[in-house]
């Protein structure tokens, strides 16, 4: 009988396993890890995949998951992962150059998970701190636009709690050479004091080990024999794959705060002494600049999990109880004017009712509502006003009208109203 052992295919966008020929039976009593499994203690398992995918010859061509773009045609890349804003409990942003790119992948799951919501912001080639003003010429001129843009979104967009910080470490500045790295620290630390007070916590994700294409040569040697585990046959000393320090993470570390957390995840691609190209029988590196393979990512997605929601889980517990528990609300009276607004659908506001603000401003925020909602006919689920978030909810209807509600938040602020719509 011919022995067989595992390969990992992705189908639909799922990571799953599939029998294939010529290599040692699995021990049934140990599974075969995958991925990131593999360097992970808790997990039991054993490496003995000698296949990798994605191909090594072609490591672009694997699954990337949906990011539902935000604009047409934005200078920083940006698009939408993870839960519909009605669904989310957190909202984050994930912040960076190109190696944003993986780590959209597996916060996008996890997020339709967990019911989090990511924005993602990647300036291509670009630091998305304050150093960006000290880049070089080229291509300095082309990443200060996509930075100014970031940092106006993050202060439009209240209900941003956490942001997602990483960046290639393997970028000179201009200026003397003696300072580039405290001046990198630096405007790190400047960036991140910018972020407005309402992004509780900023996680900087440390930047992931680089391999040259000899590693990338090996392995391809080494799947054609399948004698063993690739990676590990391929590996490259970890002073080398991490030669160069991080300045995001120094700049978390140097802020002491609770607020800037460091995750490190290379101890899931790394031993003490070797960082491998392949684990599990997955492709980490998809090139020599240090860009993970989405595929790698997502299989870090319970490691993840484990080291950040501690965390997450008190900010989105937050969001739980202060949209369950009792707040005092005051009606306002209502003019004609108010309760029939000019120029309107033929919208009618029955209450009005506040708890932090004046009626005036209350007022102000239920008819932003209903112009936004009257010019793009949905229920304008957005923030108006500078910083007010609002949510609408049609909650009965006749063939002739119906009744709807709003609740709109601005921090500590509230307003909420019912009204009718005649069709």
């Amino acid at each position: 009988m011919r022995e067989r052992s595992l390969a990992l295919t992705v189908v639909a966008g799922v990571v799953s396993l599939v029998l294939i020929a010529g290599a040692p039976a699995a021990n049934a009593q140990q599974p075969t890890c995958i991925g990131a499994a593999t360097l992970d203690r808790a997990s039991g398992c054993v490496d003995r995949l000698t296949s990798v995918y994605p191909s090594v010859a072609n490591p672009r061509n694997e699954y990337l998951p949906p990011c539902r773009p935000i604009r047409a045609a934005p200078t920083a890349h940006s698009c939408v992962v993870g839960a519909s804003a009605s669904r989310a409990r957190l909202q984050f942003a994930l912040i960076g150059d190109s190696h944003t790119e993986a780590w959209a992948g597996v916060l996008g799951e996890l997020g339709r998970e967990r019911a989090w919501r990511g924005t993602i912001f990647s300036g291509h080639g670009c630091w998305m701190s304050e150093a960006v003003y000290e880049l070089p010429a080229i291509p300095g001129d082309s990443c200060i636009p996509p930075y100014r843009e970031t940092m106006r979104w993050l202060r439009r967009h209240p209900e941003i709690d956490v942001v997602f910080v990483t960046h290639e470490v393997a970028r000179g500045l201009a200026g003397p050479a003696a300072t580039i790295e405290a001046r990198k620290i630096l405007g790190f630390q400047q960036t991140f004091r910018r972020y407005p007070r309402n992004v509780r916590r900023v996680f900087v994700i440390k930047d992931t080990p680089k391999v040259r294409q000899a590693q990338f040569d090996c392995l391809a040697r080494a799947v054609l024999t399948a004698a063993a585990p690739a990676g590990p046959q391929c590996a490259v000393p970890r002073r080398v794959a991490l030669a160069l320090p991080d300045p995001a993470v120094a700049a978390a570390f140097g802020l002491r705060s609770p607020r800037y957390q460091v995750l490190d995840m290379n101890d899931l691609m790394c031993s003490p002494s070797d960082c491998y190209p392949a684990l599990g029988g997955v492709l980490v590196n998809r090139d020599t600049a240090g860009h993970l393979t989405d595929t790698f990512a997502r299989t870090m997605r319970t490691q993840l999990l484990r080291r950040v929601e501690p965390l997450l889980g008190a900010l989105a517990s937050t969001h739980q109880a202060d949209d369950a528990r009792a707040v005092s609300y005051t009606s306002c009276a209502l003019s004609d004017s108010d309760a029939d607004p000019t120029g309107e659908q033929p919208t009618y506001n029955l209450t009005v009712k506040r708890s932090g603000v004046s009626c005036a401003t209350a007022k102000q925020v239920v008819d932003a509502f209903h112009r936004c909602r009257s010019a793009s006919a949905s229920s304008c689920t957005k923030t108006l006003l500078d910083r007010w978030r609002c949510t609408g909810k049609k909650e009965s209807s006749t063939s002739l009208l119906f009744y709807g509600t709003l609740n709109c938040k601005d921090g500590e602020r509230r307003v909420r109203s019912s009204y009718q719509q005649n069709r």
